[in-house]
């Protein structure tokens, strides 16, 4: 039996796939080892509260924008990273408590790297589709920082 092969045309139009670096997570980051992160912790902690209040504006200038509730995700990491090598947390400022947090934060790109393994399936709905055309559906598989799979 002879499987005859089916003329295929395809046309491709001039939309473009590309990562994009802009995309990015705030993650928890641990800073080496239990020294280095306690090292970490008193340099902020040596900081005068107005440089602390200035440094808090820079992070807020430079990364709010690209995170929802970021303020809540450094508080989360100085709660994670931070507050059990403090002896008295409740002590500092709510804009310490911060910074401290965003010590412990690193964005991660979930698109930096490439995005690969295209996959294409037919859609399930070809309704008012022209004749000759199919609508489908695609993805990809988006490499971020260090090939870390997203």
């Amino acid at each position: 039996m002879s499987i005859e092969p089916h003329p295929l045309k395809v046309v491709r139009l001039p939309g473009e796939f590309s990562s994009d670096d802009t995309r990015v997570l705030a993650r928890y980051f641990q800073a080496g080892d239990e020294e280095r992160s306690c090292a970490t912790i008193q340099r902020v902690l040596d900081l005068p509260e107005d440089e602390v209040v200035t440094l808090l504006g820079c992070i807020r200038s430079d990364y709010f924008h690209r995170h929802l509730d970021l303020e809540e995700t450094l508080l989360r990491h100085f709660e994670e990273g931070v507050i059990r090598h403090l002896p008295d947390p409740e002590a500092l400022s709510p804009e310490r408590r911060v910074v401290l947090g965003a010590y412990f934060t690193m964005e991660y790109s979930v698109e930096a790297a490439a995005l690969f393994n295209p996959s294409i399936v037919p859609h399930p709905n070809q309704e008012n589709v022209p004749e000759g055309s199919i609508r489908f559906v695609m993805s990809f598989r988006a490499t971020g920082e260090g090939h870390i799979s997203s």
